[in-house]
């Protein structure tokens, strides 16, 4: 983690971009902190507790968090092929820990 934000520093001084957040972006940033934060702990909690092939399975969702949060807070726009992707996708994981 140590190494990830020497390299986050070390790029916005090169790139010239704010190493703070303004003052309307900090409660954003630090919920993105801590749900990322909580994310890796679940997966890591997962895989030392729990079967490896249902966590890996359960990590595959990731992308699909990614995306919906795209969605609903960057104005990004979910075209039909991908909604039918993610669909997909929920389903198999549900029909994989249904058994």
């Amino acid at each position: 983690m140590i190494a990830a934000l020497a390299c986050m520093l070390a790029v916005t001084r090169v790139r010239r971009i704010p190493q703070i957040l303004p003052p309307s972006l900090r409660f954003a940033g630090f919920a993105g902190g801590v749900a990322g934060g909580a994310g890796m702990g679940a997966f890591i909690a997962g895989l030392q507790r729990g079967p490896l092939s249902e966590v890996a399975v359960a990590a595959s969702l990731y992308p699909v968090v990614t995306i919906a949060l795209a969605v609903l807070f960057d104005d990004d726009t979910l075209r039909w092929w991908q909604g039918i992707g993610i669909a997909a996708a929920l389903a198999g994981t549900s029909m994989i820990a249904l058994g």
